[in-house]
């Protein structure tokens, strides 16, 4: 039986430490994810939290936890949606990212998303969010500007 899996790969005009920090800092983050900020010690094993930055500045249902680190080069995830903290409401999901340095202040970025838990997926929800997510983060590390459909869930709360 074949995993579903998400895979995106892009080339980013940056530098690895400018590509690792917008992936890590829940400054950064907010930019280009949808108003979320990211928040970790980015230790294996610790738990990662997503704060959405509107008025109430909620946790989002998304959890995860560190399971591999190496800056500024890879970064591996557990993912999960929780509606309380330590009750997850599926099974968790595994995301890689991946940060490659190709010369001349590029970088090749490739996020996989996949089955990891028995009973984990990975479907169209995720695969069109994480493509304007992605998008959006290119985007803000070029330009200084997030994309406007990222801006747009901010605003409606998503």
């Amino acid at each position: 039986m074949s995993k579903p899996e998400f895979l995106y790969m892009t080339y980013i005009a940056s530098t690895p430490d400018k590509v690792w920090q917008a992936l890590t800092d829940g400054r950064f983050t907010q930019q280009y994810w949808g108003g979320r900020a990211i928040d970790s010690d980015w230790q294996v094993g610790s738990p990662v939290v997503f704060r959405r930055t509107n008025a109430n500045n909620a946790k989002d249902v998304v959890r995860g936890r560190v399971l591999e680190i190496e800056p500024p080069k890879k970064l591996v995830l557990s993912w999960a949606y929780e509606l309380e903290l330590g009750k997850p409401i599926t099974p968790a999901s595994k995301v890689t990212f991946l940060v490659e340095d190709v010369g001349s202040d590029n970088v090749k970025l490739t996020v996989t998303h996949e089955v990891w838990e028995e009973g984990s997926l990975v479907d169209d929800g995720l695969i069109q969010g994480w493509s304007a997510i992605l998008s959006s983060l290119k985007s803000f590390l070029e330009t200084g500007e997030g994309l406007g459909i990222t801006k747009q869930w901010y605003k409606e709360g998503k």
